[in-house]
């Protein structure tokens, strides 16, 4: 247990520096579920994004299922159109019967982002040196990067993990053909997850499903070519499928030329 610690240490720290960040920034008491005082602020976009869930949370059921009818009524919207993080909206959408009344995840999402942040940027980090002070130091300049505290006005933008993720998945060693189909396993699963949290991340994770098979067909020869194209195609229309029953795409109730749905 001792030996694991020290391992980890920089990750330990890390996580501290995280939540100590979140706390000077937000008070650690805005990552409570049922605290919505501080969203309903006039503050930047949050008590849009919070709304945004709660008329998604009472809406009825419907195909696409990120549908919101109620609001922008009777035009209606979409859950991936309000910046209310599909990837938790939905499943507390579905567990809604259960949740108290007052109920929010945003600071929780913004506080995980922060903690993951700090994660990605050790492992990031790890593959270039062994120093574990200059490994914490470098996830601590994440950490506290203007860009990323910035961000926090659109929560859903807070996900920078997605991309030091994928950054550690490319610059990753791999030894053979069966570790560099794992890497893209896992890259096409931070793509996906990028689709239910905010297009803008997802378009920059897009780039590294292109390059990284790339990078195994052209540099590592662990994939042939044929693969390579079927991996970055595949990669596509798994995106699409996910935006089209999210109803972020192919939303006829969204196809307007003016008002709301224009946007």
């Amino acid at each position: 247990m001792i030996t694991k610690l020290k391992q980890n240490i920089d990750i330990f720290f890390s996580t501290i520096f995280a939540i100590l960040l979140y706390h000077l920034h937000y008070g650690i008491g805005t990552a409570i579920f049922t605290n919505i005082n501080w969203l309903l602020k006039a503050r930047h976009d949050w008590g849009a994004h919070y709304l945004g869930f709660c008329f998604y949370r009472n809406s009825d059921w419907s195909f696409p299922i990120g549908n919101i009818n109620k609001w922008y009524y009777p035009i209606g919207t979409n859950v991936g159109l309000t910046d209310s993080i599909p990837l938790f909206a939905i499943p507390f959408k579905a567990l809604s019967s259960l949740l108290p009344i007052d109920f929010q995840y945003i600071g929780f999402f913004i506080l995980i982002s922060y903690i993951l942040n700090g994660y990605f940027t050790v492992k990031f980090t790890r593959l270039f040196t062994d120093n574990k002070f200059l490994i914490i130091l470098s996830s601590l300049f994440v950490l506290i990067s203007p860009i990323v505290i910035y961000r926090a006005i659109h929560p859903s933008l807070c996900a920078h993990w997605l991309i030091i993720g994928s950054m550690y998945i490319y610059f990753k060693p791999e030894n053979n053909k069966a570790e560099s189909y794992t890497l893209l396993k896992k890259q096409l699963i931070l793509l996906i997850l990028s689709a239910l949290i905010h297009p803008y991340i997802t378009f920059i994770i897009i780039g590294f499903t292109v390059i990284l098979p790339l990078k195994f067909y052209l540099d590592k020869k662990y994939i042939s070519f044929k693969n390579t194209i079927i991996y970055i195609v595949l990669s596509r229309i798994s995106l699409l499928i996910v935006w089209a029953i999210l109803g972020v795409i192919f939303n006829s109730t969204m196809s307007v030329n003016t008002g709301y749905g224009l946007y």
